[in-house]
């Protein structure tokens, strides 16, 4: 069984806007922004990708340390999840 892979939710549209992601929902009409590694993980997760692969681009990208990495993407993974951002890809 391999990793849980994530990708967005065909639930929205989005926009950038001077370096932010900004994000609607359709399904419940909220606006949501991501700014600096929040728009690179919101990139990564265009052609899916799991929590590990995202956390060792964000490590290398921003020169963090992959704990740290993977803590930090695991929230914010766990964040757009629960607000219907993202949903975990069945074939992934």
């Amino acid at each position: 069984m391999g990793e849980v892979v994530f990708k967005k939710s065909a639930s929205l549209i989005e926009r950038r806007i001077d370096g932010e992601a900004i994000l609607l929902d359709i399904k419940s009409g909220v606006y949501y922004d991501l700014k600096d590694v929040g728009v690179f993980i919101w990139e990564i997760l265009s052609g899916g990708a799991s929590a590990r692969q995202i956390a060792a681009a964000v490590a290398e990208s921003f020169n963090v340390d992959a704990e740290t990495a993977l803590a930090d993407t695991l929230e914010l993974l766990n964040d757009l999840e629960t607000e219907g951002l993202i949903v975990r890809d069945a074939e992934g």
